[in-house]
């Protein structure tokens, strides 16, 4: 047998054998024998129907801290899933990364393993391109839109901005509620306005590169003609507030935003560090207060008692989900 056959006779061998370890049991979402997701690699006993999803790896563990008898949950994809208790109620603070795709792997696979409605916050940084927002605040906006570079149709511009769509308000209230009262000194929270989503960090955000011929500069006095309220820069925030608008009637999710302001475009200016760590510590602890007072409108779901159980059980451990 040549090089070439064996190696493809392993690689045939190796797949299947794959799969029969996985033991897929669905291709839409495909989970395997223990019901873990292909991505966050997590199953309905370890995911709650609140979640705080991150996008920098540090600042998960900063909000984790606040949580007691905590399961973490890292997959061979390198998301990282900890749920524990805070003031004896599930919560889930996860993190993939950054960018729409990211988001939608979360929010698409927790909604497949975690039963009843679900209140998801996320607590980003961002660019802050509005004049009346200063850096450093930590803000809370009620609604989002997306920026895409457009590939498609030259004709209607270098980007497509979409129409608005909104957070829970009740659930960005008590967000804003909790920052405000937890805050200390020179740390302000601005509510309101619009967040933009983008496609990426460099070209729809409105950075220029000599490196590539694309005209970016013009996207940000772009939106603000379309939307005067347009506060800040991020890539995450439309999606997960779409998704929440799209989310079936008996499969409800109640989204908000925090996103702490690092820089500011149009004014130059830049955070300083010692203030995002303060604000990573105290903003965590304020979003946990936020969104264990939330209330559904359905009812608490069933599978919060059942967490509770679960986990007022188990002390701190770690688990590699490197199966999938």
């Amino acid at each position: 047998m040549c090089i070439r056959d064996r190696v493809s006779t392993q690689s045939t061998w190796g797949f299947q054998r794959k799969m029969q370890h996985l033991g897929m049991t669905s291709i839409e979402i495909p989970l395997d024998g223990e019901g873990r997701t292909m991505h966050m690699g997590a199953n309905k006993n370890e995911v709650a129907n609140r979640m705080i999803i991150v996008g920098d790896f540090e600042r998960c563990n900063v909000v984790a801290e606040h949580l007691t008898n905590a399961k973490r949950i890292e997959s061979k994809r390198k998301f990282l899933t900890i749920t524990g208790l805070y003031n004896g109620i599930p919560v889930s603070v996860v993190c993939g990364g950054m960018g729409v795709s990211i988001t939608d792997f979360i929010i698409r696979e927790a909604r497949e393993v975690v039963p009843g409605p679900m209140a998801i916050v996320r607590f980003g940084s961002c660019g802050i391109v509005h004049p009346d927002v200063t850096v450093g605040d930590i803000i809370v906006p009620d609604q989002a839109i997306m920026v895409q570079q457009n590939f498609f149709d030259k004709t209607s511009g270098p980007f497509l901005i979409s129409e608005p769509c909104s957070g829970c308000p009740e659930l960005n209230a008590l967000t804003a509620k909790h920052l405000k009262s937890a805050t200390v000194a020179k740390i302000s929270v601005a509510t309101g306005g619009i967040v933009a989503s983008t496609d990426s960090f460099y070209a729809s955000q409105g950075r220029q590169s000599s490196s590539f011929d694309q005209e970016c500069k013009g996207v940000i006095p772009t939106i603000a003609k379309k939307y005067p309220n347009h506060h800040i820069f991020e890539m995450e925030t439309f999606y997960l507030y779409k998704l929440a608008e799209m989310s079936a009637k008996d499969k409800k999710i109640y989204t908000g935003c925090a996103c702490i302001g690092l820089f500011h475009r149009i004014k130059e200016k830049i955070v300083e560090g010692y203030k995002v760590k303060v604000m990573e510590i105290v903003g965590g602890k304020a979003l946990l207060d936020a969104i264990t007072e939330f209330k559904f409108p359905e009812k608490e779901p069933e599978n919060t008692a059942a967490l509770i159980k679960l986990f007022a059980k188990k002390q701190f451990f770690s688990f590699n989900t490197n199966k999938i």
